[in-house]
């Protein structure tokens, strides 16, 4: 199975992210996201929050990782 790349990088005002996500997408461009103050993220798949970029701007950060490998 290949990887879908998903780039939310261009939504850059975006204050609120509620991500849910299958096992073969991964997102990029979170360092664009300066104003994001919540961020939810639900997966069914393998989950490494190591790639997430310091977000400053970032007040709440949520997960479902039911069934998930947290990385």
């Amino acid at each position: 199975m290949s990887c879908r790349r998903k780039d939310i990088g261009n939504l850059k005002r975006l204050e609120f992210l509620d991500i849910d996500s299958e096992s073969n997408v991964r997102y990029q461009g979170f360092e664009h996201l300066k104003r994001l103050k919540s961020l939810k993220i639900s997966s069914d798949g393998k989950c490494d929050f190591s790639t997430l970029p310091k977000i400053k701007s970032l007040k709440r950060l949520s997960f479902d990782a039911s069934g998930c490998k947290i990385k």
